[in-house]
């Protein structure tokens, strides 16, 4: 699906030459195939030690369970708790995960770390993985709506367009946030991804002349 706004143009005469400068802009909007999820584990003890080999051991199972994801550790702490008066009184390790699957499989894995007790589901969200496809389509598509825009401004003109002078391109995407209505650890989790719209601005000037 596409959308097409024509957002500016600008025809002008100078000593350097005469120019005609467009602004168009096309959008892509596709379904996401990727789910991205960060969860996170947290272990709190008076001894600082015995957090982190808590931590560790809990974190150790949840990648071994998980071998069939694409799983990396993007971030790991240990804090000291204090109580009124300054004082330490435990200390709280934690480790996040990002997991990056095919979103077909985002139920299954809810139901796959229902064991490990997760303590934190920090973000989820989408991508697709022919984006930059996408965007170069959607460049392409851009352009050509650009030079006949160009095009058609210049008609009955005695200008003809001569090639790009200069041209800049702005591109933007949009994942709608995911939605959840019942509980994660199920099959049948409702879970809403939306879509993605890859939408692309180019400026170009174009160089005119008879």
């Amino acid at each position: 699906m596409k959308r097409v706004f024509i957002l500016f143009l600008m025809f002008v005469s100078c000593s350097f030459g005469a120019i005609v400068s467009v602004s168009a802009y096309y959008d892509i909007k596709a379904s996401p195939d990727i789910a991205i999820v960060n969860i996170g584990l947290i272990e709190q003890s008076k001894d600082p030690t015995v957090a982190m080999e808590t931590l560790f051991k809990r974190a150790n199972a949840l990648i071994k369970s998980l071998k069939g994801y694409n799983i990396t550790t993007t971030s790991f702490s240990l804090n000291p708790i204090y109580d009124k008066k300054g004082n330490i009184m435990s200390f709280r390790a934690f480790e996040g995960f990002k997991i990056k699957m095919p979103i077909k499989r985002l139920s299954y894995f809810f139901n796959d770390i229902k064991s490990h007790k997760i303590d934190t589901i920090e973000s989820i969200s989408f991508d697709i993985s022919n984006k930059r496809k996408l965007r170069l389509i959607a460049i392409k598509k851009a352009m050509k709506l650009a030079k006949d825009q160009a095009s058609a401004a210049l008609s009955g003109t005695r200008y003809n367009i001569l090639g790009i002078k200069s041209c800049s391109v702005n591109i933007d995407n949009y994942p709608r946030p995911v939605m959840f209505f019942n509980t994660l650890a199920m099959h049948n989790a409702p879970i809403k991804s939306g879509d993605i719209n890859i939408g692309v601005t180019v400026n170009v000037v174009y160089n005119i002349g008879e």
